[in-house]
């Protein structure tokens, strides 16, 4: 070996960029685990720890081999800055209650060659079906009619099929009931509206002649009203109890949440 020739090659060395030797990794991705609104997995990222693309050499249209989505959903890649890849479905390209799995491949290269070391995968799940509010009332020819309501559009014949109904043992005496709201039911404030258009209605019914019945809720008094009208309740966060009471001393009660 001729002389000088170590030192040549330290240098050499020395003039390698750290990131050749760096081993890529992904630092972030999601959505994960499951959503609860379509909305949340509107774009779905991954970020890189060293750039993956040069600005203003990004090739259209843009198809990431690397990438991969399943169960497949048409939809459109961009790049925020030049380390996180979005995958934005196109609309009403989701379904509801569905498990996706995202897996990112080991043929991903950085702008400095280095790549995975291994595959990378997450998963979410798109909302399950899920009962939000139940509500019932009784009309002026006895009839009763009974709500539902999902958070996502439902098949009702498929759904009656799962459905029961049953008299409480003893709820046949009673004189005087809310029937709307329903005990237990969850109420969500919707953060777009204001808070005055966001109510609940309060309706009872009596088994004979009421002129007035006296609202209650948290065991403070906010109305009183015919038996036939209903009082609309501004919705409050929080767990909230119910109470009625007709002229006759008959009263009920029903417990509410809003978030």
């Amino acid at each position: 070996m001729r002389p000088g020739r170590p030192l040549t090659l330290i240098l050499f060395l020395l003039l390698i960029p750290a990131a050749a030797f760096a081993q890529l990794r992904i630092v972030g991705a999601g959505p994960e685990g499951e959503i609860q609104t379509l909305e949340q997995a509107n774009e779905v990222r991954v970020a890189f720890s060293e750039p993956m693309i040069v600005l203003g050499k990004i090739p259209q249209p843009l198809r990431p081999e690397f990438f991969h989505l399943s169960p497949e959903v048409p939809g459109e890649f961009r790049w925020s800055g030049t380390t996180t890849l979005i995958f934005r479905p196109d609309a009403r390209a989701l379904r509801y209650a569905t498990r996706y799995e995202v897996r990112i491949d080991p043929a991903a290269r950085s702008i400095h060659g280095s790549t995975l070391a291994e595959p990378y995968a997450f998963n979410f799940t798109t909302p399950t079906i899920r009962l939000e509010r139940t509500e019932w009332y009784a009309k002026e020819n006895g009839a009763v009619v009974f709500g539902l309501r999902f958070n996502q559009p439902i098949d009702a014949r498929a759904l009656l099929r799962h459905v029961e109904m049953a008299l409480e043992p003893g709820s046949g005496t009673r004189r005087l009931a809310i029937v709307h709201p329903a005990d237990g039911a969850v109420y969500l404030l919707d953060p777009t509206l204001r808070r005055e258009f966001q109510t609940v209605a309060l309706r009872a019914s009596a088994d004979g002649p009421v002129r007035t019945l006296v609202w209650s809720v948290d065991g403070s008094r906010v109305a009183a009203s015919a038996s036939s009208r209903a009082f609309d309740l501004p919705l409050t966060p929080g767990e909230h109890r119910i109470e009625v009471r007709d002229d006759r001393g008959s009263r009920d009660a029903v417990t509410i949440r809003v978030r």
